[in-house]
């Protein structure tokens, strides 16, 4: 059953057409992997689902219900919500504080309700020693994970994840992984932005592949990753066996 539909979304800056009329279902309860270079319109993308931007033309269903007109935060509320590439912390709160924040937004909760979930939230992605810290006092992987738990706390069904999984060693993306895997046991639907192969094919059961704001591949990983338009477009070698 597909929870989101993207129906031929156009959107363009300038002469700079950012999406040119991009389809595509994401199944309740999947993980769906969009991979691209670099200006592919992948973060372009996830900010039209989210409500940032307006589309040209196209609409985002959401369980069949369109998403045209709704502002962000109705968005975030109804269920959709994302990780962004660059981090954005609130740089005054402390880590607990920035999910609890979450929480009593995304789920209404009272304070004391929300500081007991956000323990939670923080155990489950293994940062609570960093709990009482700001973010500024914390380290770059460290921070995606409060990303993260920022976007568990509003509670949303779908979360979009923007290169949450960036500049990790070995350990730390293994354990993202893990995560990943951890939350679709839960029920939860992603969409994963990823430059990084070994994770895209460790978690995704789909991929989707965009080059200049076209999507130009669709499937299983085994087979996208070696259909010859992908590699030249993107991955310039075969990356897995078919």
């Amino acid at each position: 059953m597909s929870t989101l539909s993207v129906r031929h979304l156009t959107k363009t800056f300038g002469a700079l057409r950012a999406l040119n009329d991009v389809s595509f279902d994401v199944a309740e309860g999947g993980v769906l992997g969009i991979i691209g270079p670099n200006g592919a319109g992948k973060t372009t993308l996830f900010n039209i689902i989210v409500g940032i931007y307006a589309p040209d033309t196209g609409d985002v269903l959401y369980k069949g219900r369109s998403m045209k007109r709704l502002l962000p935060h109705q968005i975030c509320r109804l269920g959709i919500t994302k990780t962004s590439q660059i981090v954005q912390p609130f740089l005054t709160l402390t880590v607990r504080e920035n999910v609890t924040v979450a929480l009593m937004f995304g789920q209404n909760l009272g304070k004391k309700e929300s500081q007991r979930r956000a323990d939670e939230i923080l155990e489950f992605l293994n940062i609570a020693d960093v709990s009482n810290l700001p973010p500024s006092a914390i380290s770059l992987p460290k921070k995606r994970r409060v990303e993260l738990a920022r976007a568990l706390g509003t509670g949303a069904g779908i979360i979009l994840m923007d290169e949450n999984l960036a500049g990790l060693n070995p350990k730390e993306l293994e354990e993202g992984m893990e995560i990943i895997r951890a939350l679709k046991r839960r029920g939860k639907t992603l969409i994963v932005v990823e430059h990084v192969m070994q994770a895209i094919m460790g978690v995704c059961e789909r991929l989707i592949v965009l080059s200049y704001g076209e999507k130009i591949a669709e499937g299983v990983p085994s087979v996208v990753c070696n259909d010859e338009r992908v590699v030249e477009a993107y991955l310039g070698a075969r990356a897995c066996s078919s």
